[in-house]
C-alpha cells in the first residue's frame, strides 16, 4: 500500500458532487469481420465523474493547443478503464473525442485533451 493510494477516494469524496458531473466514457474496440465482407465494432460505456473546462491563453500558446480543443477532468476514483486517445467522453449531451490523456501521480484526476 502506497502513500498516495487513498488520495483518489479523498478527492472524489470532497469535490466529486460539488464540481464534477456525470459523463459517459465510451471505448470502441477493434473492428472484427462479420463474415459477410463487413465489419462490426463493439463499444463499452462507463459512467464517470467529469468537469469540462477551457485551457488558458498561455497554455494554448505555449503548448500549441488548438482553439477547438477543451480540457475534461475525470475523477480517477473507481475509473476503469482509463480514457485513452480515440475514446469518447459525452458530457452534457456533447461527444468529445480524447486526443491526449495525462494524470497526477496519485491517479486522482485524469486530464483529457479533447476535441
Amino acid at each position: 500500500m502506497g502513500i498516495l493510494d487513498d488520495v483518489p477516494g479523498i478527492i472524489a469524496g470532497a469535490a466529486g458532487d460539488l464540481l464534477f458531473k456525470d459523463a459517459v466514457h465510451t471505448r470502441t474496440t477493434a473492428r472484427t469481420s462479420d463474415g459477410r465482407g463487413g465489419f462490426t465494432e463493439t463499444t463499452a460505456n462507463a459512467t464517470v465523474r467529469a468537469l469540462l473546462t477551457d485551457y488558458t491563453a498561455f497554455q494554448r500558446l505555449s503548448l500549441g493547443i488548438p482553439s477547438n480543443e477543451r480540457k475534461i477532468l475525470v475523477l480517477g476514483h473507481g475509473l476503469d478503464p482509463v480514457p485513452v486517445p480515440g475514446d469518447t467522453i459525452t458530457y452534457e449531451g456533447y461527444a468529445w473525442s480524447v486526443v491526449e490523456t495525462s494524470r497526477d501521480p496519485a491517479k486522482a484526476v485524469y486530464e483529457c485533451r479533447c476535441k
